[in-house]
């Protein structure tokens, strides 16, 4: 259940690089957070104006644990090579593309908040990325 996986040099590469991209997206939401909640004028980028606060604080627990929680778990589970990292990295992969997606549309509903889309999008098409080279087709585990 738990067992190691064998990677070939190439893919070591990309397990490990792909580890350091999904810190740095956790330790990277987590200032974003704390940025965007102390200071108003960065607020005002991100929240379309048409939104209460409220809406934002919504995202906070769902952003640490789906978000960040599972780039950490993913990045240590590749740096690892277990044989769980991928189904982590598929829920990180998920996360992304849906937090993208809602960004996109209050966007576009509100024509304003549009570097929350440009912050979001190369997340989500990156962690769609890395999950599709790392399928774990031919993987054997040991």
């Amino acid at each position: 259940m738990g067992g190691t996986l064998v990677y070939s040099g190439d893919s070591i590469r990309l397990r490990r690089i792909t580890a350091g991209f999904l810190l740095l997206f956790a330790c990277a939401t987590v200032v974003w957070w704390v940025i965007v909640l102390t200071s108003d004028a960065a607020l005002a980028l991100f929240l379309p104006q048409e939104l209460p606060q409220l809406w934002l604080h919504g995202f906070i627990a769902a952003d640490a644990i789906v978000y960040c929680g599972t780039a950490v778990a993913a990045a240590v589970g590749l740096w690892k090579a277990r044989a769980w990292a991928w189904g982590c990295l598929c829920a990180h992969a998920g996360a992304a593309a849906y937090v993208a997606l809602v960004c996109g549309t209050m966007s576009l509903l509100t024509d304003s908040a549009w570097w929350s889309v440009a912050l979001m999008s190369p997340c989500a098409v990156s962690a769609a990325w890395f999950t599709w080279q790392l399928y774990p087709s031919r993987r054997r585990n040991t």
